[in-house]
């Protein structure tokens, strides 16, 4: 990733709102879906109040997809638990960290 990418989303951390969750156990609930209630919030917060949200999790950039677009949030996502960062409006990832085995 260039320096670029990762100070614009720094930037993008500490300028503007910005808010991040889980899903699983935290957003989602035990039938892996997001509430008719959360979803009422969280669109009035995406939509109407300009809150950039940002879903992080340790599932794959796919697994999340149908989240994102049930939300219409054309979002940054940091997936597989900090290793990737995905742009879910551009189909990208920006970020990809792994170790090697040894």
């Amino acid at each position: 990733m260039s320096s670029i990418v990762f100070y614009f989303i720094i930037y993008k951390c500490i300028i503007q709102k910005i808010k991040i969750t889980d899903l699983d156990g935290t957003l989602l609930n035990s039938k892996k879906e997001i509430t008719d209630y959360s979803k009422e919030i969280l669109l009035e917060l995406i939509h109407n109040m300009n809150i950039e949200f940002v879903i992080s999790t340790v599932c794959l950039f796919e697994s999340i997809v149908h989240y994102n677009e049930l939300l219409n949030n054309n979002n940054y996502s940091i997936v597989f638990n900090g290793v990737s960062i995905y742009d879910s409006k551009a189909n990208i990832i920006y970020y990809n960290r792994t170790i090697e085995l040894l």
